[in-house]
């Protein structure tokens, strides 16, 4: 009889995690309809995004190299120095884990591996616990932080300001709509219509990044 209730008990937690796993599914697409909706034109769409066009105006300025200084909401979160050793191969990328997006990660993933740089997301290794320190051990250590915006998730604008606290270099992606003028001031917001010119534009931010590191300029003066 235990052994059969502990079936049961098992049987019923898997139908309600894949019940909860619909239903978040769900509301997600509903959201990014609605917001796929309100950004459907070029005022909409600066209106949503005018905090991210401004605070991205300004050229970049930061050592990849640098570690991140711990501090007390690092500590809070269980982050040891020891653990976030910069890795000048490493690209986070902040996207709303929805298969919606899993073309666009896996473009960015393959652009990055063909400039030579790992490429990673949250959700990648199995986390016991809260998952908010593993990406801050990420965010951390990156030398690039590639934020997709499509849809606003609220996980990914988040880790967004988080990565800009912590001064890292940021790129951010979003699927063009109607109109919409490529020219906002920066090439660091990277609009694309399809794969192929996300892959194009991306791969000329990455190399641009990886050519104004102080180790490369270095290197490059002793040729």
């Amino acid at each position: 009889i235990i052994g059969m209730l502990l079936l049961i008990l098992r049987q019923t937690q898997r139908h309600n995690t894949e019940l909860i796993g619909t239903m978040r599914d769900s509301y997600e697409k509903q959201l990014y309809m609605v917001n796929d909706r309100l950004t459907a034109s070029i005022d909409r769409w600066k209106d949503v995004n005018h905090l991210l066009l401004g605070s991205e105006a300004v050229p970049a300025t930061t050592d990849p190299d640098a570690r991140v200084c711990i501090t007390s909401f690092l500590k809070a979160n269980g982050i040891r120095p020891e653990e976030i050793e910069p890795d000048p191969e490493l690209v986070f990328v902040l996207t709303p884990f929805n298969t919606r997006f899993d073309e666009v990660f896996t473009t960015i993933r393959s652009t990055c591996m063909d400039v030579g740089l790992k490429c990673y997301r949250g959700d990648e290794h199995f986390i016991q616990g809260e998952i908010l320190p593993h990406i801050l051990k990420l965010l951390c250590k990156a030398t690039v932080v590639i934020a997709n915006i499509e849809g606003r998730n609220a996980n990914v604008f988040y880790e967004l300001g988080l990565a800009h606290a912590m001064d890292k270099n940021t790129l951010l992606v979003a699927k063009s709509v109607e109109a919409l003028p490529i020219d906002v001031k920066t090439k660091k917001i990277i609009v694309y219509q399809q794969p192929q010119e996300l892959r194009s534009k991306l791969k000329d931010e990455l190399l641009r990044l990886a050519y104004r590191r102080p180790t490369r300029l270095k290197s490059d003066s002793k040729q």
